[in-house]
């Protein structure tokens, strides 16, 4: 270090020549003593301040490494560490605006179910924007199908004149863009798009830090995938996509427990599918499940998005209603006989119909407990089944 520090001082004193510094090659260890001890020629000396505005590249160098490499570490670690998906997205999104020093900045992952690029978590987007483009197809995207050609990021230093840019983001006031592509397993996951409303360069080194962030949030996205896979699989029955029996019980343990602490009604439909059997040995036991997943779509559909639909076994469903009093569930037993009683459905090119009986109890008033609820509204169904079937009897 002293024969350093002495070499870089007899230069910058003794000869004071450009090009003596530009030959000037300290080891690393070297540069704070440097820094520090040789300030003063560094100041006065023409080779020393050629010297000095390298010695500051290096720091600005070193301190955006460290800031890269810190970044890098801190979003690894959210994104094995917790299945937070929303939150390993946000602290991505706000890492990477703050060291790529840009205002604006959303997160879109890709959904089969609605078609597109949802939009996720964003950060200096207009309302108007969020509301308007929730969700954005893949067709006819162009900087995404660039993106996610060449899998590596997409930046336009000013959109004002460049058609692969939406009016929508010129109306945002955007000048900058940027698309990385999230992949993950080879497969384009989503995207997350940077912006800022001055134009400016994508240096290599930034490029290539995007890339290593959006690996990072490819791993995460992938991560709650599998986990909401696992979960679903855990909670939901394969046939029909209804909760399965373990789950709405669950499910209606922590309702009931609501509906006593607010003090809230809550009612319960037990239903079960007329001749269920005779729909099996006539039709074959495909035309039996076919039946259960009709069922089921209709329950996903023409109803509330707060009411809990359940399989509970065999051709038996268990609905679980929160804040419905026994006159209002008795409406939605009646609305989901009458749709499957007037609602075809085919089979193997055949149309067929089925109905269904249903037994509906309310809690206070008829069981205060899950499991005697239960008991109550399967009475009640049990009644409706003596007494013609196709029909909604109650506790």
């Amino acid at each position: 270090r002293r024969v350093w520090l002495l070499l870089g001082l007899g230069l910058l004193v003794g000869v004071g020549r450009l090009a003596g510094a530009a030959l000037f090659q300290p080891a690393p260890e070297a540069l704070a003593v440097l820094r520090q001890a040789a300030l003063p020629w560094l100041l006065i000396h023409p080779a020393g301040i050629l010297l000095l505005g390298w010695l500051l590249a290096e720091s600005q160098q070193e301190i955006y490494a460290r800031r890269r490499i810190d970044t890098v570490n801190e979003l690894t670690t959210s994104a094995t560490a917790q299945l937070d998906l929303p939150q390993v997205l946000d602290i991505a999104l706000d890492r990477t605006l703050k060291i790529m020093g840009v205002q604006m900045g959303w997160i879109r992952v890709l959904s089969e179910e609605r078609g597109g690029f949802v939009l996720e978590i964003q950060q200096g987007l207009s309302p108007r924007y969020v509301r308007e483009r929730e969700v954005v197809s893949f067709e006819g995207n162009v900087l995404v199908a660039e993106a996610a050609r060449e899998m590596r990021p997409i930046a336009i230093p000013d959109i004002t004149a460049d058609p692969r840019a939406s009016d929508t983001m010129r109306a945002e006031g955007v000048v900058f863009l940027a698309v990385v592509p999230l992949s993950a397993r080879g497969k384009l996951v989503g995207v997350m798009t940077l912006a800022s409303r001055a134009r400016r360069q994508l240096l290599p080194e930034e490029e290539q830090l995007l890339m290593t962030i959006a690996n990072v949030i490819g791993v995460a996205l992938e991560n709650a995938r599998l986990y909401g896979e696992l979960e679903r699989m855990a909670t939901t029955d394969e046939l029909t996509g209804l909760y399965n029996r373990r789950e709405i019980e669950r499910l209606l343990a922590e309702e009931v427990n609501r509906a006593l602490r607010v003090r809230l009604p809550l009612s319960v439909i037990m239903a079960d599918l007329d001749h269920f059997t005779r729909v099996n040995d006539t039709y074959g036991h495909h035309a039996g499940d076919r039946a259960l997943q009709h069922v089921a779509a209709l329950l996903k559909t023409r109803f509330r998005g707060i009411d809990l639909p359940g399989r509970y076994g065999g051709e038996e469903l268990l609905l679980v209603l929160p804040g419905t009093d026994k006159g209002a569930a008795i409406g939605v037993a009646e609305k989901l006989r009458e749709l499957l009683e007037t609602t075809p459905f085919q089979v193997d090119g055949r149309e067929l119909r089925v109905t269904l009986s249903a037994g509906v109890a309310t809690l206070p008033a008829d069981a205060r407990m899950g499991d005697r609820l239960i008991q109550r509204a399967d009475q009640a169904l049990y009644e409706a089944k003596q007494t013609g079937r196709n029909r909604v009897c109650a506790a």
